[in-house]
């Protein structure tokens, strides 16, 4: 959560300048103080990893030093029923007993996050999961791989990534998502929102754009129009911006893909429903390497122009999440490329 506020605050600081900075690791020949994370100078960020704790980035032409707490004021009180815990503090309920403590079935609330797994608040109850498809008031109240799908006054659970194109849905976001949708996106077509074909950039990769200008997709033939994405400023050492990706493009099909599969898996249900694809959930409940792998391809998609083509020394001060989680491919690609060259070395030997 930390990274993500990080490139949140990156996006109002360095999007309204008619140039990106650079960012890049220390120069051999820059000598920095031992708790300097970060030097600012012509445009430039040089940037050395802290050895302990973090780097409490300062923005704008400041520096950044080294602090040695691991845990900021936002991330106190804020983890919610089923979430792994020390001390009672880091719960929102205040009450943690190696997981986050909520509410019961059958006993009071006043919100859904108050209860506990496979529970949300239902006229000041907290009552079980739909397990019908029908009457959902939201997607919070459908089964944990499902939302709500709200139609002529009519409602019902539908299953993540389900609907075919030319399918009706309810609503779409501002920015055409609808995560009922088989491509992730919706449209209007006459006077009803229908899901859409996969949505992919029309620029190839790495989606090179022009400050200032907009990025779009390919033009859907469901309903007829192109959809919109910014140019971004990021994290590279050539000051490049890059769009903003679709859904439909590489990186968020891995990601889909990713996500369809914990949404589906048994131990999503640990969490408390409003938890259910958020990151902090995935990494108290996933193995480590499926969780690694899920953020890497979340990252890609959802911030792909801070991260495109960043050097590491940047990416573990900036976005240490996403640092870890392409270490962890990194070794693996390299494990199993090793593995299949001795393959086929010990083939050509016998």
């Amino acid at each position: 959560m930390k990274y993500i506020i990080v490139l949140l605050a990156l996006t109002l600081l360095i999007n309204g300048q008619t140039t990106c900075p650079k960012y890049q690791c220390k120069l051999k020949t820059q000598k920095f103080t031992d708790n300097t994370c970060v030097v600012y100078s012509n445009n430039t960020y040089y940037v050395s990893p802290c050895k302990t704790g973090y780097c409490e980035v300062s923005f704008g032409s400041l520096n950044s030093t080294c602090i040695s707490s691991t845990k900021t004021t936002y991330e106190t009180n804020m983890y919610l029923p089923g979430a792994k815990c020390t001390i009672n503090d880091d719960c929102l309920s205040g009450i943690c007993s190696k997981t986050c403590q909520g509410i019961s079935k059958g006993k009071t609330c006043n919100s859904t996050l108050d209860c506990n797994p496979g529970l949300y608040c239902l006229n000041s109850q907290c009552t079980e999961l739909i397990t019908t498809r029908l009457n959902c008031s939201n997607q919070y109240s459908c089964p944990y791989n499902s939302g709500c799908n709200v139609f002529n006054n009519a409602s019902a659970c539908i299953e993540y990534f389900s609907l075919e194109p030319g399918e009706i849905v309810g609503s779409c976001s501002e920015n055409g998502m609808n995560l009922l949708c088989k491509s992730g996106y919706c449209g209007i077509n006459g006077e009803v929102y229908v899901c859409t074909d996969e949505i992919e950039s029309v620029s190839p990769r790495p989606y090179y754009c022009t400050l200032g200008s907009t990025c779009y997709s390919k033009i859907d033939q469901k309903i007829g129009v192109a959809f919109s994405q910014e140019c971004l400023c990021g994290l590279n050492n050539l000051g490049t911006p890059h769009c903003n990706i679709f859904l439909g493009d590489y990186y968020g099909m891995k990601y889909k893909e990713k996500l369809i599969k914990w949404v589906r898996s048994d131990s999503v249900k640990n969490c408390n429903t409003y938890a259910r694809i958020q990151p902090e959930c995935m990494k108290d409940w996933m193995n480590i390497n499926d969780y690694n792998e899920i953020m890497y391809y979340y990252y890609l998609f959802m911030y792909y122009p801070y991260v495109a083509e960043a050097e590491d020394c940047v990416l573990e001060n900036y976005v240490q999440d996403f640092y870890e989680a392409k270490n962890d491919i990194d070794t693996d690609s390299f494990a199993e490329i090793h593995k299949l060259f001795i393959s086929i070395v010990l083939i050509m030997w016998f």
